[in-house]
C-alpha cells in the first residue's frame, strides 16, 4: 500500500467497521458464537443469507447470466431480464419485486 500511495509507509493495524448494512455492533466473537452453539441457541443470532442481502437489488437473469454469476462474473445488460412484471419498491431503495 505504501508503495501505491508513493511513500515507504506500512500498516500496522487495519479494521473493517462497517460491511453494507453490518457494523461493530452487529460482530460476535467465535467464542460466543461457540457457547450460542452448544446451548442450541445459535438460531437466534444467525442471519439468514436472503436479509444478509436484502440492501442489495434483486435482479432476474437469463440462464447465460446465471452461468456468469455462478462463476463469479458480473452479467452483462443483455444477461438481465426486464419484463413487465416488475414493480420499484417504495422508498427510493432502487430495489424491484420480481413475481
Amino acid at each position: 500500500m505504501g508503495v501505491s500511495l508513493g511513500s515507504g509507509a506500512h500498516v500496522v493495524r487495519l479494521q473493517r467497521t462497517m460491511s453494507g448494512p453490518f457494523d461493530l455492533t452487529m460482530a460476535m466473537s467465535l467464542d460466543r458464537l461457540a457457547v450460542l452453539t452448544a446451548a442450541g441457541k445459535v438460531d437466534d443470532v444467525i442471519i439468514t443469507l436472503y436479509d444478509a442481502l436484502a440492501h442489495l437489488q434483486d435482479l432476474q437473469v437469463t440462464d447465460c447470466g446465471r452461468a456468469k454469476v455462478a462463476c463469479g462474473i458480473i452479467p452483462e445488460e443483455s444477461d438481465i431480464i426486464h419484463a413487465s412484471c416488475c414493480s420499484s419498491i417504495p422508498g427510493g431503495t432502487g430495489a424491484y419485486l420480481l413475481w
